[in-house]
């Protein structure tokens, strides 16, 4: 179904996939996320570090946008959207290491398709990595160096330092690129 995106994905960013996809591929953005002991805003950390989504895209997911990739045990889920905020389609991915933090918080909970993956609201998961932020750094004055916009900064920087091509990351992104968004979309799946 989308093997030829998965193909394409990983010789852009000419590294094994397990290296694009892996939590050790981002520890200086993601460990602070990752020791909480809740499983699930390390879900979420995970999540936006692997797939570059914002956190309205991300909590506005269903479980039936990755029940069947999910279920087999197919990684990286390939993830076909509409962004929340401009409505630009794009297509994205979420790695192993998001599935098995994901089975982790879903382990005793029952879905169905129309289940959102992330029963929290978006000011939770601020004020989240806010409250955590401080416990590893202290007060923190202005932005929030380690907030999800962060990390999904970190998904795009990343990609850039690997020579992946700029209007492929923003793509995976979901930002709007005028003229190709459109024809990268059809041409990806």
């Amino acid at each position: 179904m989308y093997a030829a995106t998965v193909v394409t994905f990983t010789r852009l960013v000419k590294a094994p996939r397990s290296c694009v996809l892996s939590a050790g591929a981002f520890p200086s953005c993601v460990g602070m996320a990752t020791c909480g002991r809740i499983n699930l805003y390390r879900s979420i950390a995970a999540s936006i570090v692997q797939s570059g989504l914002s956190v309205s895209d991300l909590l506005s997911l269903t479980y039936g946008d990755i029940k069947e990739e999910f279920e087999k045990g197919t990684t990286p889920i390939c993830l076909s959207l509409t962004r929340k905020k401009t409505g630009v389609s794009f297509i994205t991915f979420l790695g192993s290491w998001f599935v098995k933090l994901l089975k982790d918080y879903l382990a005793h909970e029952k879905l169905d398709n129309e289940t959102p993956i992330y029963n929290v609201s978006s000011r939770a998961v601020h004020a989240y990595f806010h409250k955590t932020a401080e416990k590893f750094a202290g007060h923190i004055k202005g932005r929030n160096p380690y907030s999800p916009h962060s990390l999904r900064a970190a998904f795009r920087t990343f990609l850039s330092d690997h020579k992946v091509d700029p209007l492929y990351i923003e793509y995976w992104r979901g930002h709007a690129l005028p003229g190709t968004t459109g024809r990268l979309h059809k041409q990806k799946r």
